[in-house]
């Protein structure tokens, strides 16, 4: 359900830095390396989609944090009630990615069976977004498998009129015992600080733990 609520810009905390950030269209860019050796060992396990499961725990953390949910609608600064993932899927034929978007479950078991469902479905897709009827309330998730990277960072024209957040992961590979996987996030400086981007890591790896 796309339901929000419209901010009150009176009121809002923010309104100062997102008045100066706004108008300077100031962006952030973060790679923060974290260890997914519990949550692979716990796909294997459960023959779960790793990939699956990350875009399922980073959704829940996303909609944790207010300010990772807000967005502009209309002119007008609203927070969604909950954002979903749009996430880009591979065709392993014609070497293009797609993006595929999936209603968030509460249950990661019944998330992974729709999300492994709506992967095989589109697997041959040429499309860039071939479900129709993209909801609103979407932010981007992307992976590159093939690559361990230490930063990462892209730009359009939209990125400093963009507020919710885009987050794309890498390769993970062995180091002193963990499995290291980059998670890159770009965030709008107007709406999200440091402090927010920091808790999005940190929850995020409590979540990654879980076993």
């Amino acid at each position: 359900m796309e339901k929000y609520s419209i901010v009150n810009m009176i009121e809002f905390k923010r309104k100062m830095y997102f008045d100066f950030f706004v108008e300077t269209e100031t962006t952030l860019d973060f790679t923060v390396k974290l260890d997914v050796r519990r949550a692979v060992e716990k796909c294997q396990k459960e023959e779960l989609s790793f990939y699956g499961y990350t875009i399922f725990n980073i959704t829940k953390v996303v909609n944790s944090i207010e300010n990772m949910r807000y967005d502009l609608l209309n002119e007008k600064l609203i927070v969604w009630d909950e954002i979903i993932p749009s996430f880009t899927s591979f065709n392993k034929r014609e070497n293009l990615f797609h993006a595929l978007w999936i209603n968030m479950e509460d249950n990661y078991l019944f998330f992974d069976k729709e999300f492994k469902t709506l992967v095989d479905e589109y697997k041959n897709s040429n499309h860039i977004s071939p479900i129709p009827n993209e909801p609103k309330n979407m932010f981007n998730i992307s992976s590159i498998p093939w690559i361990h990277f230490d930063s990462m960072s892209g730009n359009n024209k939209y990125s400093g009129k963009t507020f919710m957040p885009t987050i794309s992961m890498g390769k993970y590979h062995e180091e002193n015992g963990r499995l290291l996987m980059p998670i890159s996030i770009k965030v709008h400086h107007a709406t999200m600080d440091g402090y927010h981007i920091s808790k999005f890591y940190d929850e995020l790896q409590k979540q990654l733990d879980k076993v």
